[in-house]
């Protein structure tokens, strides 16, 4: 921009006037920083600018690291068996607690205690909200890119849906149930992964495809600065393996339960296999060296 001056005569009061305004308009050459005004929540799309500025940010700490908040997801339920609870509200508890995991209130007073990142989110114009923000958003996309072809979300959380209401439909005590029936307590345990499996579903559908191609753009930089677990696959460690590898039969509503089924000894068969030189049946080795083979294979 080329300034013109003039030699004018004026007042020494015009003068600061004067050098007030040539000052406005020398700063209005400059480029304006960016400033961050909202909070990046996880369904929002991401910028390349964005990025650069979060990694100017975490690069520039003592440690080059994204600083520990909070885990990304929540663990499965493990209920303790004295709980008195009905399984209904057991249910209702740990939905709560994912929902509170990453409580943008407790992570800002977490945050408010590291002077160093302080010093340079207020550098950055960014508050520490939007900071957590990003935080999230870009972690929730570094982990929907780990998700494999044949991982069908849509599919998963279908089946997810129909496990989450048979356990809120289940009003019994989860300790009376412990002592009654163990059986039937392995059996909800094992439904209530389905409790945090849907969660991460539910945010790893949110993500935008253009977040993660971003990410992946980015991954050089942003892989070592992230928390492992938003860099691993977050559905490989809530996996149903019976599911996963295969079951004899699938237990629906038209076949029933387990727990519903019943036996008449009338229509039993009765009957015995010879054992075999180790004390085995043949039945029993036959099966024991198709399971050493699968083995042996993997």
């Amino acid at each position: 921009m080329a300034l013109r001056f003039f030699l004018i005569p004026v007042r020494a009061t015009s003068l600061v006037m004067v050098s007030a305004f040539l000052l406005t308009l020398l700063g209005g050459c400059q480029a304006p920083e960016q400033e961050y005004i909202e909070v990046k929540r996880v369904h929002e799309q991401l910028t390349p600018t964005e990025i650069r500025d979060y990694l100017k940010i975490v690069y520039s700490l003592p440690t080059p690291k994204v600083p520990e908040l909070a885990p990304a997801y929540a663990p499965p339920a493990d209920w303790e068996r004295t709980r008195t609870l009905s399984v209904h509200d057991l249910v209702l508890e740990e939905e709560k607690y994912i929902d509170q995991l990453w409580n943008e209130e407790v992570l800002v007073r977490q945050l408010m205690r590291n002077k160093p990142l302080m010093k340079r989110l207020k550098r950055a114009h960014m508050t520490p909200q939007q900071f957590v923000g990003f935080t999230y958003t870009i972690g929730m996309s570094l982990s929907r890119a780990t998700i494999r072809d044949n991982q069908d979300l849509r599919q998963i959380l279908e089946e997810g849906g129909r496990a989450m209401h048979r356990l809120k439909e289940d009003k019994r005590s989860f300790s009376v149930l412990s002592e009654e029936n163990e059986e039937d307590m392995h059996i909800v345990l094992r439904n209530a992964m389905w409790i945090t499996r849907v969660n991460r579903v539910e945010n790893l559908m949110k993500v935008p495809p253009e977040n993660v191609s971003l990410v992946r753009q980015y991954a050089k930089q942003l892989t070592p600065i992230f928390p492992d677990d938003f860099k691993q696959n977050p559905l490989d460690k809530v996996q149903d393996l019976l599911v996963e590898f295969g079951l004899p039969f699938e237990e629906t509503e038209l076949v029933g339960t387990d727990v519903d089924m019943s036996w008449e000894k009338s229509e039993a068969r009765v009957g015995f296999d010879e054992p075999g030189a180790d004390g085995n049946s043949r039945e029993l080795q036959t099966e024991l060296l198709r399971v050493k083979d699968v083995l042996q294979k993997h």
